[in-house]
């Protein structure tokens, strides 16, 4: 295994560009042949990629690569530091608009992509995104908008990667975030998550090998990650056999659409001497030709560059210059010139959306169904982006409404809203903020625990309006819950000693 000290960080545009350019070239190429037997592709191209188009026609992308466009677009929005795993919700509104341009014709002024007028074409996308998007909210780990399964989710995060290649957790993370939005099967969501860590690897200069092997090392972390996990270990295993890539990519392409399809893409890249075999092999031999052959080009091109990619490619894939643009907003996105027009911040329009999709939910499932987005996600998106004015305004609606039934259900939750909120009523000099924090917790307080909560709360009310001190903010938090969690176990303890009781 290459040492530290012996890897180079390709963090240059040349590999930026070589991924995004290498998934639509292997897209282009997969959709083209999507349909044909393999008897016929062999009797047509032979053994090397080649396009049905005339000399100077494009190579016309699929919804895979238009999908990876507004990951990016939603990155770069919702970007603020390298550090810092970014809001969802504002990749869930690019989502969104990547949703419009496949449904209408009519072009939207909302930053530079959705400007791109090529961009307004239907390119027949899969059922499971379009169902998942045409929602007023998307999918999380929490609460899954779905159980499906599929490529979707998967190949649509090679941004993911090159954003956050610093930091492998966080890209795996905000992968398996930024699927679940779509795609609510684990082996969907953890391949994403997989994917968006191994490309953050590629980059820090690991071998292809070593991106796998430490990527495998963050998926079992999760749950549910065995049958990924296998698949991968396999891959790696063909990838140094000597076995034929037809019959090494049979034996992987089964089982789970994403697995199979992150699986054989890695085999094709660890086996390939040049990124066209690559993308021949992953395209032609497998089931699902257009998102393996663009998982593939992503791989070669972050780890190997655009340079390797024939030029003739590069200049003819449709989309290279605004793909090549993107990659150097994604290597520098501090730099980006006239930021704010090129991708506007929406959280403004997410919060308020995001929130209004949260109260008609409430309304027409009257609690009993989760909502997709959990409150800390909400609540982080409000301290951390919106200025003193917005921020009350939702502080407000929030503590009229039955915040609890609004979000997902758990006790993590609970915990981590209301340190979100002591925290931003730490450290915000505006007394009316601080107040709709108290507000807010003690709605959400008084719907879970109601009269419980009631006799306790007028020393934690004090607590909030009087301490500033976080951690004693914090602190009493914990002692306001285990209060309420003993009353409850000696309320049940009760109820059994009564009912023990009865003859």
């Amino acid at each position: 295994m290459t040492s530290d000290n012996d890897r180079s960080f390709k963090c240059d545009l040349d590999h930026f560009a070589g991924c995004l350019l290498g998934g639509a070239i292997g897209d282009a190429f997969g959709s083209s042949i999507q349909f044909t037997s393999l008897d016929e592709i062999k009797e047509r191209y032979g053994n090397t990629i080649c396009f049905n188009q005339k000399e100077g026609e494009i190579f016309p992308i699929s919804d895979e690569t238009q999908m990876s466009i507004f990951t990016a677009d939603g990155l770069l929005r919702a970007y603020k530091s390298s550090e810092d795993i970014p809001d969802v919700g504002t990749i869930f509104y690019s989502y969104k608009n990547w949703y419009r341009t496949q449904t209408s014709p009519e072009k939207i002024d909302d930053g530079w992509i959705m400007g791109i007028t090529a961009l307004y074409s239907n390119r027949h996308p899969g059922k499971t995104c379009m169902s998942a998007l045409s929602q007023d909210y998307g999918g999380t780990l929490e609460s899954p908008i779905n159980d499906f399964s599929g490529t979707g989710g998967l190949m649509r995060v090679g941004p993911i990667g090159l954003l956050y290649y610093t930091k492998p957790a966080l890209a795996f993370e905000l992968g398996c975030r930024t699927a679940v939005i779509t795609h609510g099967c684990p082996d969907a969501w953890l391949s994403a998550g997989v994917l968006s860590a191994l490309i953050a690897f590629l980059i820090q200069g690991y071998t292809i090998g070593e991106a796998v092997t430490e990527s495998i090392e963050l998926l079992k972390e999760h749950d549910n990650h065995e049958n990924l996990q296998t698949q991968l270990l396999l891959a790696l295993q063909l990838g140094e056999s000597f076995v034929e890539p037809q019959s090494a990519i049979n034996t992987l392409d089964r089982g789970d659409p994403a697995v199979k399809t992150l699986a054989i893409a890695i085999y094709c890249a660890l086996r390939s001497d040049c990124f066209s075999e690559g993308i021949y092999n992953s395209a032609v031999y497998c089931t699902n030709r257009d998102a393996t052959a663009s998982v593939t080009g992503n791989i070669i091109g972050a780890y190997a560059g655009q340079s390797v990619i024939p030029s003739e490619y590069t200049k003819r894939v449709e989309f290279s210059q605004e793909l090549i643009a993107i990659a150097a907003d994604l290597l520098n996105p501090a730099e980006i010139e006239s930021r704010s027009e090129k991708y506007p911040a929406t959280i403004e329009n997410s919060v308020s959306s995001i929130l209004r999709a949260h109260i008609t939910a409430t309304y027409q499932h009257f609690g009993i169904k989760e909502c997709a987005m959990g409150l800390p996600d909400f609540l982080r998106g409000v301290k951390n982006n919106l200025d003193p004015i917005e921020q009350f305004l939702i502080l407000v609606e929030l503590s009229e409404v039955s915040t609890w039934f609004c979000f997902t259900h758990s006790v993590d939750d609970i915990c981590n809203s209301i340190d979100i909120l002591l925290q931003l009523a730490n450290e915000t000099s505006e007394e009316d903020i601080r107040e709709a924090c108290g507000c807010v917790i003690n709605t959400i307080m008084r719907d879970l625990y109601g009269d419980d909560y009631l006799r306790l709360v007028p020393c934690f009310e004090k607590n909030i309006k009087d301490n500033r001190d976080v951690n004693i903010f914090i602190a009493r938090k914990i002692q306001l819950i285990q209060e309420i969690s003993k009353m409850r176990v000696k309320t049940k303890k009760e109820k059994v000693r009564k009912r023990n009781k009865k003859p």
